[in-house]
């Protein structure tokens, strides 16, 4: 029983130093790899690289050695992973095309890295592709790339396309070019695309690869109604119509509208456009989100329904400021009491969403303040009056020194009671800039 016992303790312990003996071995066990496996120099790349890794456990040595003269390589061992730099050298070689090899060794196994080269003939015409590969991702739709001459003679070229989905500026042509590559991908299922544009010479083919790739497209729901919708008419001087003046009239009469509850409207009748004035409507909304732009319709009497009036496309900046829409314009031949109704709507991809509500802008005329009676020079502070209107909260008054310029003074009141107001300072009834008897339009807000 004692020898029986003494055996069995044996092989317990021979057990035991296997696996040891075996977990050391597997344990200590690199592996070699490398990539790229080719490297490809053309006609005028001069460096590049390959990359060793080790992919198992251990440490991994290595050796590089290789079987040109027209090769140099700096760093030719090491241990695990590393980047190797390959250069090549031209000179002294013949044109023609070359290939060597390049060893790496290791303490586990060997392999080679093909290099190709070529040296071109420098008295005939030699093509040069940049960039060879396009890549128009989810979103791009155009890119271009280069074709160059850089040998001698007249290089002749011809690009083959063989999708429908592919497109180029120029088919054919001599020595340089730059062409623009187009993709369409409307109609065409989601996935990931590919193609070559082939480019033919008269020195040698290459191609240009194009990767594309079709998404699924997105969900998107038409813009809402434009909120806060506005239109004013407007009566100026000739020629003095600015958006930037639009846009603060209409801030300002905004702000009126905030301060005074106004009950009921003004209405006049139609009369002639006074001299030197015109007349014109205004109009602003609040931004809508995800707008590509917004479509102001005016109300047709005869029909009675909306036309379309003037599409103002955010992206070609038809809009000075997209973040707070106005829009105006004057128009030629209106007349003092004429009224338009207009409405707006947003649209985007998915196209034109609800409308606005409706809104009406009447023009209302300037009138004549009174001048100096003195005919040179008016006194200190001279005082405009003129004659109130029924059904107003308030006037607002636009001095010019002359047709064509801006105003020189401008205030607002929001008093309908008030009829005179006082100028702070002194004014020529005559004035040197040509601008006549002081004017100043007035306005009810409606």
């Amino acid at each position: 029983m004692r020898k029986k016992s003494f055996m069995y303790g044996m092989t317990i312990a021979s057990i035991l130093m296997l696996t040891l003996v075996l977990g050391g071995c597997f344990g200590d066990n690199p592996e070699l790899g490398v990539s790229p496996t080719h490297l490809n120099f053309g006609r005028t790349q001069e460096e590049s690289s390959f990359m060793i890794d080790n992919t198992g456990d251990g440490t991994l040595e290595w050796e590089i050695e290789w079987d040109a003269d027209w090769i140099d390589i700096e760093k030719t061992s090491g241990e695990d992973a590393a980047e190797v730099e390959v250069q090549v050298d031209r000179s002294g070689l013949d044109p023609d095309e070359y290939s060597a090899e390049i060893e790496v060794k290791s303490n586990v196994r060997d392999k080679k890295v093909g290099v190709i080269m070529e040296v071109p003939d420098p008295d005939e015409p030699q093509l040069l592709i940049q960039p060879n590969s396009l890549d128009f991702g989810k979103s791009r739709i155009t890119q271009t790339f280069n074709i160059e001459n850089l040998g001698a003679g007249t290089l002749e070229w011809e690009v083959e396309v063989d999708e429908p989905w592919v497109s180029v500026s120029e088919s054919s042509g001599e020595n340089d070019g730059v062409i623009e590559v187009t993709v369409d991908r409307e109609d065409m299922d989601p996935g990931e695309y590919q193609t070559d544009l082939d480019v033919l010479s008269n020195d040698r083919d290459s191609f240009v690869r194009l990767d594309m790739e079709v998404t699924e497209p997105e969900e998107i729901d038409p813009p809402e109604a434009p909120e806060y919708f506005d239109v004013r008419g407007l009566t100026v001087p000739v020629n003095t119509f600015e958006d930037t003046a639009v846009k603060t009239y209409m801030s300002e009469a905004r702000r009126m509208d905030e301060e005074v509850s106004l009950q009921g409207s003004y209405v006049i009748n139609d009369e002639p456009m006074p001299a030197g004035y015109e007349g014109g409507y205004i109009l602003a909304w609040d931004e809508v989100t995800d707008a590509d732009g917004y479509l102001v319709l005016q109300y047709d009497e005869e029909s009675g329904e909306y036309i379309q009036h003037i599409d103002l496309n955010i992206e070609a900046g038809d809009l000075e400021d997209p973040s707070s829409p106005t829009y105006g314009y004057i128009e030629e031949g209106v007349e003092i009491g004429e009224e338009e109704e207009f409405t707006v709507l947003a649209y985007n991809e998915a196209g034109p969403g609800e409308a606005a509500q409706g809104d009406r802008g009447i023009i209302i005329g300037p009138t004549e303040l009174q001048s100096p009676s003195d005919d040179s020079i008016a006194p200190s502070e001279p005082t405009f009056r003129w004659h109130g209107l029924e059904d107003v909260i308030g006037y607002s008054l636009r001095l010019w020194e002359e047709a064509g310029g801006g105003p020189i003074w401008e205030v607002i009141t929001d008093d309908a009671e008030e009829t005179m107001i006082k100028y702070p300072g002194n004014w020529d009834k005559d004035p040197p800039g040509g601008g006549g008897i002081c004017m100043a339009c007035y306005h009810p807000w409606s």
